[in-house]
């Protein structure tokens, strides 16, 4: 068994893909896992080694004085392979192969596209950022020992990667022992969920609209989850639609298990930018899970998703009238909604599961770790 070190300074200690699906996962059969992580204290969790590195109060000493730290702290380690998960440390993704350690880049989104929504950089200067930092991040990633890549689109930006796996975000079926008592769908309030970052691109406004024009003998209810800046928060309270929401604030993973569990319908009704087109939604597959029928943007990725699984439909993510009609349709007839949930929980056992994508990982462990 080998020892194998994780380092993010961006994501959450705990965060689902890393800690859960990879860390613990890898732990599970018998690697000795450290995970360096802003974290406030060491601990084990899982069979995890959390390592906790300098918490940065700004983006720049995130840059510099975390990245150092963990670089120090990897060294140190002086484990068999190295596993990072932020472009930021794509440096000390260099530094420590010059020092001859193996390493894996995780490529979580695609970064060209990401730079282009970043608010803090000026958008007459996106284009030629995005440009800049795809081409320094591709050729970076050729001198790494291999890549991960969460989605296809990303898979086709690196063909000269010296060796690349797509590992996708689906989620464990572990998750579903997660839940005390399973709730039937026809016995669940008449919630629809959508759990995420909640922002203007990810449909926000139309959510919130959408939920005021359901019909009131529905007594549909939105349950928003998520992180959400208090500009938006306080536009959406002022729409008509923030009285039939609740928003429940960050939840932990245990906490989004029941919020699934008591709800009737999960959207996902991103707006078609290209950051989000071709992406893999990691919450349609939950929704999946959880026998709900989902209402998703009608992009032709997440369209034939949904009519092969036949676990819901696929709608404009910018009309909230269309939203609102699927909505209505699926809470007035209850025995076809819980057939789509049922369509799609079977899809996800069958086929978008993490037990299929942790195999993936395996091997391509093995084989860079092999002389």
């Amino acid at each position: 068994m080998a020892k194998i070190v994780h380092f993010s300074s961006v994501h959450p200690t705990f965060e689902n893909r890393i800690f859960h699906k990879q860390c613990a996962g890898l732990a599970r059969h018998g690697h000795e896992v450290i995970l360096l992580s802003p974290h406030e204290t060491a601990e084990v969790v899982d069979g995890v080694s959390i390592v906790p590195v300098f918490r940065p109060a700004s983006r720049l000493a995130r840059f510099t004085l975390t990245a150092c730290d963990i670089v120090r702290r990897a060294l140190a380690a002086k484990a068999d392979l190295y596993h990072f998960h932020d472009p930021e440390l794509i440096p000390a993704g260099l530094f420590l192969r010059l020092c001859g350690r193996r390493v894996i880049y995780d490529v979580h989104e695609d970064l060209p596209r990401q730079i282009m929504h970043k608010e803090w950089i000026p958008g007459v200067l996106k284009p030629a950022v995005a440009a800049v930092v795809g081409l320094c991040e591709s050729v970076a990633c050729r001198m790494m020992s291999a890549l991960v890549v969460a989605e296809p689109v990303t898979a086709r930006r690196f063909r000269g990667a010296r060796r690349i796996a797509m590992i996708q975000n689906f989620p464990r079926l572990e998750d579903f022992g997660l839940v005390d008592q399973f709730v039937p769908l026809n016995e669940r309030p008449a919630d629809v969920v959508y759990i995420g970052a909640i922002t203007r691109a990810r449909g926000a406004r139309e959510m919130v609209q959408a939920i005021a024009r359901v019909p009131p003998i529905l007594r549909a209810r939105l349950l928003l989850g998520g992180s959400i800046d208090d500009e938006l928060l306080q536009e959406l309270q002022r729409l008509d639609g923030w009285k039939s929401t609740d928003y429940l604030g960050v939840l932990s993973r245990s906490q989004v298990l029941s919020v699934l569990n008591r709800s009737r319908i999960g959207l996902v009704v991103l707006h078609p930018t290209p950051k989000y087109l071709e992406a893999w939604p990691t919450k349609l597959f939950e929704y999946m899970m959880m026998k709900m029928p989902v209402i998703a943007s009608n992009f032709p990725l997440w369209q034939e998703i949904v009519e092969n699984a036949e676990c819901g439909f696929t709608v404009d993510p910018t009309d909230p009238a269309a939203i609102a009609e699927l909505i209505t349709r699926l809470l007035s007839d209850a025995q076809a909604a819980a057939a789509l949930g049922e369509h799609g929980a079977n899809c996800v056992v069958e086929k978008y599961n993490w037990s299929v994508e942790e195999q993936k990982l395996l091997e391509l462990y093995r084989a860079v770790l092999a002389p």
